[in-house]
């Protein structure tokens, strides 16, 4: 049983949406200064992505220039219980490794 993931900056995040949240919530706005300034972000609103730019006069007024609708990305997908298996060995070959050590304390005081 294997659940579908999606990988972002080499994380396995849980869905798709998960990782486009991701992906515009690390995009930092961008702002150009001027006489009138311009101040470019990515806006979640109702859980969709928008893109909107705003121009700032001189006194600090923002006047919304337009809003559309962020593309749509698709990230590779990848395996959400990898990491719980790759644990899971782990933590059977450290029981192993203790296991040996016992028997070897216990057949070194049977000598």
């Amino acid at each position: 049983m294997s659940a579908t993931g999606a990988i972002f900056e080499g994380r396995c995040l849980s869905s798709n949406a998960e990782a486009v949240d991701a992906y515009y919530s690390k995009a930092a706005p961008v702002l150009v200064p001027g006489s009138t300034s311009y101040l470019n972000q990515f806006v979640k609103d109702a859980g969709v992505w928008y893109q909107k730019s705003y121009s700032i006069d001189g006194s600090g007024t923002q006047t919304l220039r337009y809003s559309i609708a962020a593309p749509s990305i698709t990230f590779d997908s990848c395996d959400m219980t990898e990491p719980f298996f790759d644990g899971l060995s782990v933590g059977w070959m450290i029981a192993a490794a203790m296991v040996a050590a016992a028997a070897v304390m216990f057949m070194r005081r049977g000598l």
